[in-house]
């Protein structure tokens, strides 16, 4: 019970990745608030784990809008004012290539993956700050360490969002708070069933040990930063793929 009386936000958390880091994280013990889009979906999973045994509640509110996630995000401080850990997961695609691609298939991924971890990780650091402790972890992608063909928008906020946990990690290190980032590879689930499958099993072919990777191996490892156990492990990348990087 590596999370008894902690206090975990997951965003993004109604699927895939961010769903399984929800259901491990109140395994062990944390209270999980479950995000999504939707709130009928967040409360679904929320109910789940709760019929599992674990603690959960659930939110909805729009990372793409400053209003919302700071209204979001202060009524959930004000019935959990010592949020313990904080997993900027959710994300969104819209692929094409890059002398097809839209304003606005730009800014939608960019406004939601980058500028969106920006302003849930400026509203908790505050509250994390004022108690000295506190961990957060952001969830990258390789295809912000790699080319990732189509996914121009894609890459560059997971690559962003590398060099935004670094600065940030640097930043909130004196004062006790703790910023990692975890860089999963190709998952079976989530985006990954979105995508092109003869895409997706061009890259696997290139994987050492030739599999996709599931979303509990990346909960794992998000569990694993935000636990004692790493305790001085400060803007680190943990990647998560397999061995498709080396």
């Amino acid at each position: 019970m590596r999370f008894a009386d902690k206090t975990a936000l997951v965003t993004g958390s109604t699927r895939g990745i961010g769903a399984a880091t929800a259901r491990l994280l109140a395994e062990e013990g944390a209270h999980v608030i479950v995000h999504g889009r939707a709130l009928a979906a967040a409360e679904t999973v929320a109910q789940r784990i709760g019929e599992q045994g674990g603690k959960a509640s659930a939110c909805a509110f729009d990372l793409g809008s400053s209003d919302a996630v700071r209204t979001g995000l202060a009524a959930i401080l004000e019935r959990h004012p010592t949020l313990d850990i904080v997993v900027n997961n959710a994300a969104v695609v819209s692929d094409g290539a890059l002398i097809m691609m839209s304003d606005r298939d730009w800014d939608e991924v960019i406004n939601i993956n980058l500028s969106g971890c920006f302003r849930v990780c400026r509203a908790v650091s505050r509250a994390m700050l004022s108690r000295r402790s506190g961990t957060i972890i952001n969830v990258g992608s390789i295809g912000g360490m790699r080319s990732s063909p189509g996914q121009s928008n894609y890459s560059a906020s997971k690559a962003g969002l590398v060099g935004f946990s670094r600065t940030m990690a640097r930043e909130l290190a004196p004062r006790g708070v703790r910023v990692n980032c975890v860089i999963p590879g190709v998952i079976d689930s989530g985006m990954t069933l979105r995508t092109n499958r003869r895409r997706v099993d061009e890259v696997v072919a290139h994987v050492p040990c030739k599999r996709r990777g599931t979303a509990m191996e990346v909960a794992q490892a998000v569990a694993f930063l935000a636990s004692d156990a790493a305790s001085y492990i400060y803007g680190a990348e943990l990647v998560v793929d397999g061995g498709l990087c080396l």
